[in-house]
């Protein structure tokens, strides 16, 4: 009877000591049940979401620890932010994408522009020369201006009225952000012609002064593409 009454107690406190062990688990207070709501709104996760999810991060950060332990889906709004963070970084790749097209594209009419105003100076030249078909161009480049006119070198020879060839330089400025119109050119031999004056007073100026005052860096231009659209 001793030994059974003896059992019984054992069981007893087996199954208060079980009782005592289990945590009750916290009931979700109004803050918590709010942000709880909050959590369940977002759905599916767009770009338009970002300032929702920061703001239900930043919220579940000021709760306390028995708040944010009542907070059960909690692991809904990591998902969220790792969703969102994930569409932020492919808008970006996108966007920049985009940007590096425009800029190949605006590259693309820029270096078309410039080859067809060294076309169009090389044209000018060789009219101008004693033996037009003697005209033959060695070199030509361009570089820019900070106020937007570019000026050209252009390196070439042609036949001179004494029956020699004679190697030349000419410059020429474009006109600066359509301010100006025609093409200003500079014999740097002759000091001879200009379409209009203000090409005469930047590019008097020289190279390394001009460099100082806004010259970019000199791009060559293919001198056989050039020659072989002088008479287009």
């Amino acid at each position: 009877m001793r030994k059974n009454k003896y059992i019984l107690l054992v069981i007893i406190m087996v199954f208060s000591l079980s009782a005592c062990g289990k945590k009750e688990k916290s009931k979700p207070d109004a803050v918590a049940q709010k942000m709880i709501d909050d959590i369940n709104s977002i759905g599916d996760v767009t770009i338009d979401d970002e300032d929702l999810i920061n703001k239900l991060l930043t919220t579940y950060s000021t709760l306390t620890d028995k708040q944010k332990e009542s907070v059960n889906n909690y692991n809904v709004l990591l998902e969220a932010q790792d969703e969102l963070d994930n569409l932020l970084k492919e808008k970006s790749e996108n966007e920049k994408k985009k940007e590096e097209e425009e800029k190949a594209a605006l590259n693309e009419k820029l270096k078309e522009k410039h080859m067809n105003y060294a076309i169009i100076i090389s044209k000018e030249i060789r009219r101008k020369l004693y033996d037009p078909d003697s005209f033959h161009l060695i070199e030509v480049m361009y570089s820019d201006f900070t106020d937007g006119s570019v000026v050209y070198s252009i390196h070439y020879s042609g036949a001179n009225k004494l029956g020699g060839t004679a190697d030349k330089n000419l410059i020429a400025l474009t006109p600066n952000n359509g301010s100006e119109t025609g093409i200003g050119y500079y014999d740097e031999d002759s000091s001879k012609y200009s379409s209009y004056s203000v090409a005469i007073s930047k590019i008097k100026r020289g190279a390394s002064e001009a460099k100082e005052q806004g010259w970019g860096e000199a791009v060559y231009m293919d001198v056989d593409f050039i020659e072989d659209h002088l008479d287009d």
